[in-house]
């Protein structure tokens, strides 16, 4: 997890971007990062949709590289 929560970071440009591109508030998403950084279990849920988004962009990634 915290390889996709940097991952996205990095490709958004910052957790706010990241918080938007997954749909969260920035609040909600800083408390999801708190949770990862301490080892804490984050819901199943939330945590396949930042595993998804960060796949989505990895997958684009790799397409516009192609191009």
């Amino acid at each position: 997890m915290k390889l996709c929560v940097n991952y996205l970071c990095s490709v958004c440009g910052s957790h706010e971007k990241a918080a938007d591109y997954i749909g969260y508030s920035i609040r909600q998403y800083r408390e999801i990062r708190r949770k990862i950084k301490k080892d804490e279990e984050v819901p199943p849920r939330t945590e396949n949709l930042i595993r998804a988004k960060a796949r989505e962009l990895q997958l684009a990634g790799a397409g516009n590289a192609a191009q």
